[in-house]
């Protein structure tokens, strides 16, 4: 018997997690409108009834019944509503092997004809209790967001291919997040030189370990800020900066903003 393994294939299985920071089934009103959003995770609308404009910097598009619409990370639009929009929601993240979010590279919009009542199979789905319900419907999201996205195929959709020592950096990375976290403390991990880690990190992530653990810093830190379980002081802490003060300065340098304007912003944009 001939049995070929992917080890790519179960690598990127292993790795790959969807992450759900928000979600909601919401009938909009005559508030429901907002310019210049921005956020750090990918906004998943199933729209139920009613009519929705979707604008971006070149073009714009009217959400309707029966389709999902897919907003990825990092991109800048408008939304309003002339009359109503009734919708089931999802604020996602998707990681892959090296902890990026899989949609950060994607420039535009995405959609999906489902039908009205696929929906209304997925909505009751979301109101569910039952243990298996659950499993579907981010079963179903996964679904629906390979769908959208081979349509929107970019270089990023290649497997990744790290080696083993990488990937253990990687994921001591991620579960020892700090600002703190050095080559020295990393290699000592791995039993092997600086010098060696950092060169092949370098070589099979694309970046230097230092920009790596700095990035993803960040993203911790919009996490947690979204989480808003936290104070900023609290969250400069656990991410191993030396007080809130500089968090609050670097983090300006890279959002243009402080982590409280930053706050204010996503909790006026959370049910869009």
């Amino acid at each position: 018997m001939d049995i070929h393994r992917n080890y790519k294939m179960e690598n990127t299985l292993n790795h790959l997690d969807i992450v759900i920071t928000d979600n909601g089934y919401v009938k909009t009103d005559e508030s429901w409108g907002q310019k210049n959003v921005l956020s750090p995770y990918s906004r998943l609308y199933f729209i139920e009834e009613g009519e929705g404009v979707l604008k971006f910097s070149n073009h714009s598009v009217t959400m309707k019944p029966g389709y999902v619409y897919l907003i990825p990370v990092g991109i800048v639009f408008d939304f309003y509503s002339d009359d109503y929009v009734k919708k089931l929601f999802f604020h996602i993240n998707i990681y892959r092997e090296n902890m990026y979010d899989f949609t950060a590279e994607y420039r535009k919009y995405g959609q999906l004809y489902l039908g009205e009542e696929k929906i209304k199979k997925l909505i009751q789905l979301y109101h569910s209790e039952n243990f298996s319900d659950a499993l579907r419907l981010k079963t179903e999201i996964f679904s629906v967001v390979a769908e959208i996205t081979n349509e929107m195929t970019i270089n990023n959709d290649e497997i990744l291919c790290y080696s083993e020592s990488i990937l253990n950096t990687i994921e001591y990375i991620k579960e020892n997040l700090s600002l703190k976290l050095s080559v020295k403390e990393l290699a000592d991990r791995l039993f092997i030189s600086e010098s060696i880690l950092a060169k092949k990190f370098r070589k099979e992530v694309g970046i230097t370990l230092g920009k790596y653990i700095d990035k993803m810093v960040f993203y911790e830190a919009e996490k947690l800020i979204m989480q808003g379980d936290l104070t900023i002081g609290q969250i400069s802490e656990q991410l191993g900066f030396c007080d809130q003060f500089y968090f609050s300065r670097k983090f300006k340098e890279r959002y243009q903003e402080t982590p409280q304007s930053y706050i204010m912003k996503l909790k006026h944009n959370k049910y869009v």
